[in-house]
C-alpha cells in the first residue's frame, strides 16, 4: 500500500488509543536501494508474524535507483505493508524517524520496532517475547541478540556504557587528527589484511565491539543501532525515535545519552534474536573506496560533534 509521507511536527502528538486501529507490534524499515535485501526482510516479517496483527512501514530514503517505487508495486495489495516513498535522502536518524512517526500517530500499539533493512527476523515467539521482558522486567528501550549470520558474531550489547563527555571529546579530536591525515592513512590501511583494518578501524572510531557478554541480560548498555524496540514508555515521552541532527552514524552513542537523561531503561536481552546481513544500504552507494570512506569518516566527525555539544542539553525530548 502506497502512503505519501506526512508533514511531521517536532511537537508531541497526542496517542488517542480509542480512535487508531490496534496492532501486537509495528515494524519501521529503512530502505535504500537494495531492493532485494529489503524484500527479504519484510517476506520474513510476513511469514513469521502471518497469523499476528502486526504493521510494517517502509521508509524508502529517496532511493534512486527507484527501488522504492518498486517495493509500492510489489506490496500494493498487502494491506499490512506501507510503503513511504520520500523525495529526499533523510539520512538515518531522519529516516527511521519518519517511520517511527507514522507508526506512532496511525497505530495503537505498546511496541514499535525500528530496524535495518538488512535485518532478518525470524523468532516464532518474538513478539510474546518482547511483551513478556517487559511485563517482567520493564524496558523503554530493547536490543535482541544481533547474529551475523556469515561470522556468527554477536552484535550485542555494543558497550557496557554509553560515552561520557570526556570520551566524546577524545573521540573528536582523535577523528579531526585521522581527518587531516585521511589520505595517506587510506592508502596504507588498502595494503593491510582485513584483521589490521578491523583494528585501525577500532581505533579511530572508539568502537570496541561486544562489551561484555551476549549471553547475558544487561541494562543501561549501549545498544547496537541495526535493530531497537521502543515500548510504550518511550513512545508516551518522545515523538522520535533518534536525534535529528545527524544523517549518519554514532545514533547508538546518543540515543543512550538522551534515554540516560530522560531516566528511560535500556536493556537487551539474549532471549530475542534477529539476524544481521549488515551494511547492504552504504554498500549500495555509488563511490569509490576512497570517496565512501572519507565520506564515512567525515559523518562520523559530524556525529560525534552533535553528541559532544548536546551532551549537557537538558531538554532532549524531541530533538
Amino acid at each position: 500500500m502506497r502512503t505519501s509521507i506526512p508533514d511531521h511536527q517536532l511537537g508531541l502528538p497526542k496517542i488517542n488509543d480509542g480512535k487508531l486501529q490496534r496492532v501486537s507490534m509495528g515494524f519501521s524499515i529503512l530502505h535504500y536501494e537494495a531492493y532485494e535485501m529489503t524484500c527479504a526482510c519484510i517476506d520474513a516479517l510476513l511469514r513469521t508474524f502471518e497469523n499476528q496483527s502486526v504493521v510494517i512501514v517502509v521508509v524508502d530514503n529517496a532511493s534512486p535507483n527507484g527501488s522504492g517505487a518498486m517495493l509500492e508495486a510489489k506490496y500494493r495489495e498487502q494491506p499490512s505493508v506501507h510503503v513511504l516513498l520520500g523525495d529526499t535522502n533523510l539520512g538515518f536518524a531522519k529516516g527511521n524517524n519518519v517511520g517511527y512517526q507514522w507508526l506512532r500517530e496511525n497505530y495503537s500499539t505498546n511496541y514499535i520496532t525500528v530496524m535495518n533493512n538488512d535485518v532478518i527476523v525470524e523468532q516464532a515467539d518474538f513478539i510474546e517475547t518482547v511483551d513478556r521482558i517487559h511485563r517482567e522486567q520493564g524496558f523503554a528501550v530493547l536490543g535482541p541478540d544481533i547474529v551475523e549470520p556469515g561470522s556468527g558474531r554477536h552484535r550485542n550489547p555494543y558497550r557496557a556504557h554509553g560515552y561520557t563527555h570526556e570520551e566524546g571529546v577524545e573521540l573528536l579530536n582523535s577523528m579531526h587528527r585521522w581527518d587531516r591525515c585521511f589520505a595517506p592513512r587510506y592508502l596504507a590501511l588498502r595494503y593491510l589484511d582485513a584483521k589490521s583494518r578491523r583494528e585501525a578501524a577500532a581505533i579511530r572510531n572508539g568502537k570496541g565491539g561486544v562489551s561484555g557478554p551476549w549471553e547475558k541480560d544487561a541494562v543501561g548498555c549501549m545498544l547496537q543501532g541495526s535493530c531497537y524496540v521502543f515500548s510504550r514508555e518511550y513512545l508516551a515521552v518522545r515523538s522520535i525515535a533518534f536525534c535529528p541532527q545527524t544523517f549518519l552514524y554514532f545514533e547508538e552513542a546518543i540515543l543512550a545519552r538522551d534515554c540516560e537523561k530522560l531516566g528511560l531503561v535500556m536493556r537487551y536481552s539474549p532471549q530475542v534474536r534477529v539476524l544481521h546481513v549488515g551494511g547492504v544500504s552504504t554498500k549500495t552507494q555509488a563511490y569509490s573506496g576512497y570517496a565512501r570512506e572519507k565520506q564515512k569518516n567525515q559523518k562520523h566527525l559530524d556525529s560525534v560533534r552533535v553528541f559532544v555539544e548536546r551532551y549537557y542539553d537538558e531538554d532532549v525530548t524531541d530533538r
